[in-house]
């Protein structure tokens, strides 16, 4: 029940990113965003499903992992800011 209420979530959250996407004027800065909020979305990924199988130290890493893409990102952020 779980499983098809994620899948009922994800197909109107793909289809919006599909269009967000498709339709969105690219800028350079834009690219960097994106591109450097990737890491973050593996961690919060990797911390919101977590397998049955895998041991506390890799949570603690995943956490720390998070922590440390997010003070990258809001770096980034920072430097685009004053950029413009």
């Amino acid at each position: 029940m779980i499983n098809l209420s994620m899948f009922l979530f994800l197909i109107p959250f793909f289809i919006f990113i599909f269009v967000f996407l498709f339709f969105h004027n690219w800028k350079k800065y834009d690219t960097i965003v994106l591109l450097s909020s990737l890491p973050s979305i593996f961690f919060i990924l990797k911390i919101v499903y977590p397998s049955l199988l895998d041991p506390i130290y890799l949570f603690n890493f995943y956490l720390i992992g998070l922590i440390i893409t997010s003070i990258f990102y809001i770096i980034v952020l920072f430097i685009i800011y004053r950029r413009k």
